[in-house]
């Protein structure tokens, strides 16, 4: 049986199957109202959160953690993001503690406390938990970083809608001392409105802004650009490299030591999908060619 649940976010995502946000609301409390949970985590700092905390008033449970409310269950007190990952301050019905996370970003820093609301909640003792929380790594293709020798920093992440990828260029921001480098694409037969969105946040928090072929399956890749394109409001800050392994190596040629390259959209994906075939490719196999590491594909 579960015996809890967690809940992180409710972004624009699959409305291509749930038709409008509501919809795709309702099919997530579904989980949170069956009747052998004995506890729920819920983010606070998402409306849908707070709203799933006042339904589930009397059935459950309720276990909230926050980036920024004082007087939730967990709460992050204070971050400070490092070259490798970042630091945490939390406070909450655990008491004062100190995390050491080797992954990128604050939205990471809202995952860990999820995470860790939940095997605290379970009963795990304080200190396994901050033990474990050192020896986190990125699933692949999750803000997944690779260096090479001569100090270029390239990340690789699945980020594929609007919210991810401002989410995404957000998180990194702290760790980029120098420009923020920006690729990615939409896929095609999937939800269009969001293409002009994507533009809009990759030109509102990245330096440059390369667009490229994501997966453009059965649509034509220019015509999938166009819409992309249509969000921009400064042209001259992005440039069209369709070739998604050639938008790649430019990527990385434009970047130095202090910048840092988001390849975005893709993240584990080992294939593309054009004209109803799948074509072998991988983001980080790509990057590590590019950066000269191990592993890479010529």
């Amino acid at each position: 049986t579960m015996t809890g649940a967690v809940f992180t976010n409710l972004t624009r995502d699959h409305l291509d199957y749930h038709g409008t946000m509501a919809a795709y609301g309702e099919a997530k409390a579904k989980l949170f109202k069956r009747e052998e949970l004995h506890f729920s985590v819920l983010n606070f700092d998402d409306p849908f959160g707070r709203q799933l905390y006042e339904q589930l008033a009397g059935q459950c449970d309720r276990v909230r953690y926050s980036l920024h409310e004082a007087q939730t269950e967990l709460w992050l007190r204070d971050f400070a993001p490092g070259g490798d990952g970042f630091r945490a301050q939390v406070d909450g019905q655990w008491g004062p503690f100190e995390l050491q996370v080797p992954l990128l970003g604050s939205f990471n820093a809202s995952n860990v406390l999820a995470a860790v609301a939940t095997v605290l909640t379970l009963g795990v003792p304080r200190e396994r938990v901050i033990e474990a929380a050192s020896r986190l790594v990125p699933p692949p293709g999750r803000l997944e970083k690779f260096s090479s020798h001569d100090g270029r920093h390239v990340v690789v992440d699945y980020a594929h809608t609007p919210d991810a990828l401002a989410n995404a260029l957000a998180a990194l921001r702290p760790h980029a001392t120098g420009r923020l480098i920006c690729v990615f694409g939409c896929g095609g037969d999937r939800d269009p409105g969001k293409r002009p969105e994507m533009a809009r946040e990759a030109e509102a928090a990245a330096d440059v802004v390369i667009v490229t072929d994501d997966n453009p399956r059965t649509e034509d890749p220019a015509a999938i650009v166009r819409d992309v394109v249509a969000g921009f409001t400064e042209p001259a800050r992005h440039q069209v490299i369709h070739d998604r392994a050639d938008a790649i190596r430019q990527a990385i040629a434009l970047a130095g030591p202090q910048d840092l390259v988001l390849i975005a959209g893709k993240g584990h994906e080992a294939y593309q999908e054009i004209n109803g075939q799948k074509v072998p490719f991988s983001d980080a196999e790509q990057v590590r060619h590019r950066l000269n590491l191990n592993g890479g594909v010529a």
